[in-house]
């Protein structure tokens, strides 16, 4: 019998001086009998579990952890009910990883009974990884589900379910766009009524765009370029550019509407983020060219800011950028040096990020379900696919000395402080800033210092440990 059943405070103390593998042996035994929930709360058993979980997933230990899950399922269920939010996510991103969608049911069906409790989690991390891996069915099923819950809900933030409707929305543009392409007419009515129940202001207006893109292929031509001058314009062809894109996409890459959107989505992002001046702005010249410092910059925020899969966006805006690019230089909205110097910006920055990244790459490996971009050969995308793929074999043993694993070294940082700032993926300091003008030629640049700091911490997802009175 463990000694949390008839000491839970000596098992606490125990726990907590004990290395990162002992801890591992001390819970599987803590969980072979059902744990009372008055030791649950007095041990903070639910954070403890968090913390061994992200430790063993920090380590690629997945079947380890995955085991542990399970059996906290089995013994603990109402203690997994609890904490799903953190404990799910590792499962999701591997279940993707692995290519057995069917075991993603269990862990969503979590998600959308309690939407409220798990919204964070569930928009940050799980929305995107079913978005990027295309797991149309999943994230649709998932955002029908909790859009009414969310909408209603008083404990969030109102809007949030935008999100999840503009899921609903792409998903209904390609359907449209599937019919049309089968030779069947499109039931405009039923589309607009559909779309009425996500878009309350205007919603004819959107109809009618939506219509008119899937039907008439936008034309890239002298009055295209008149009218990027004009900002109005210039966002209604962009619109129509990237409807026009996930029809390419789809056609050419075999990728969906939800997870084209996505890609161009997050590569506007960072066009949008660089804030350049408005006589640059109405010339595609201008607009699409960045240089490798500012994009650097870009990807450096992005990890810096370690909130919660944050390099899941890092990586769709650098592997993104070459089937975007690809995309506009086939439309001829911009000319072969505009495409081959983002190309080869992007090319230098995907190995920074490749390295620094190391054993964490398998979980970006939906950058490798989208089939190659032009500007990229298949043999090195089959070759990188390979690199990403066998980086889950890179394990790492739990640490046999205490004080010594990846959590215990983050929270030795704050051993003075009365309560550590709660972070839901702690760093050891704000970070640094970066300073562009007249970098000295050693200093590594902003993705490499971001990439640092990420790999120093990545750890240190689960919630902050409370310290006991």
């Amino acid at each position: 019998m463990s000694l949390i059943l008839t000491n839970t405070q000596q098992w606490y103390e125990n726990y907590e001086a004990a290395s990162a593998k002992d801890k591992h042996l001390l819970m599987v035994e803590a969980l072979e009998h059902p744990i009372p929930s008055k030791a649950i709360e007095e041990c903070d058993l639910g954070i403890l579990l968090i913390e061994l979980v992200d430790e063993m997933g920090s380590n690629n230990l997945i079947s380890d952890a995955l085991a542990l899950m399970e059996k906290v399922q089995q013994q603990q269920p109402e203690l997994y009910a609890r904490e799903f939010q953190y404990l799910d996510s590792l499962q999701i991103k591997y279940y993707l990883f692995s290519n057995q969608p069917e075991l993603l049911s269990c862990c969503l069906e979590r998600f959308k009974n309690d939407p409220a409790r798990s919204i964070d989690t569930m928009m940050s991390s799980v929305i995107e990884y079913l978005r990027f891996y295309g797991a149309t069915r999943e994230i649709v099923d998932l955002c029908k589900s909790t859009y009414q819950p969310i909408k209603n809900s008083r404990e969030i933030i109102p809007g949030t379910e935008d999100e999840l409707a503009s899921v609903i929305l792409i998903d209904l543009m390609e359907k449209a766009y599937r019919q049309l392409q089968q030779g069947k007419t499109v039931d405009w009515d039923a589309f607009g009524d559909a779309v009425k129940e996500y878009i309350t202001e205007a919603p004819q207006l959107w109809i009618a765009e939506v219509r008119r893109n899937l039907t008439k292929e936008i034309e890239v031509n002298q009055q295209f370029f008149t009218d990027f001058k004009k900002e109005q314009k210039r966002d209604e062809n962009l619109r129509a550019l990237s409807l026009a894109f996930s029809i390419y996409m789809s056609v050419q890459k075999q990728v969906s509407f939800i997870t084209s959107q996505r890609i161009w989505g997050s590569v506007f992002e960072f066009l949008n983020s660089r804030e350049l001046p408005s006589t640059e702005l109405g010339y595609p010249a201008r607009f699409f060219n960045f240089s490798e410092e500012i994009l650097d910059k870009h990807i450096a925020q992005l990890i810096e800011s370690l909130l919660s899969d944050s390099q899941v966006e890092a990586a769709a805006v650098l592997w993104g950028i070459p089937y975007v690019y690809d995309f506009l230089l086939n439309k001829q909205v911009i000319e072969q040096a505009v495409h081959q110097q983002a190309i080869a910006v992007t090319n230098v920055l995907k190995q920074k990020m490749i390295e620094f990244f190391d054993k964490y790459l398998w979980q970006l490996d939906f950058v490798h379900r989208w089939l190659p971009p032009d500007s990229v050969s298949e043999t090195d995308f089959t070759a990188e696919a390979a690199l990403f793929a066998s980086s889950i074999e890179k394990v790492t043993p739990l640490a046999t000395e205490p004080g010594k694993g990846n959590l215990e070294s983050f929270y030795n940082q704050f051993k003075d402080e009365e309560e550590p700032p709660f972070l839901p993926n702690p760093r050891p300091s704000d970070p640094p800033e970066i300073q562009l003008e007249k970098l000295p030629k050693k200093r590594k640049s902003p993705l490499m210092q971001a990439a640092d700091l990420f790999d120093k911490n990545n750890s240190s997802k689960g919630k902050q440990k409370k310290k006991k009175r």
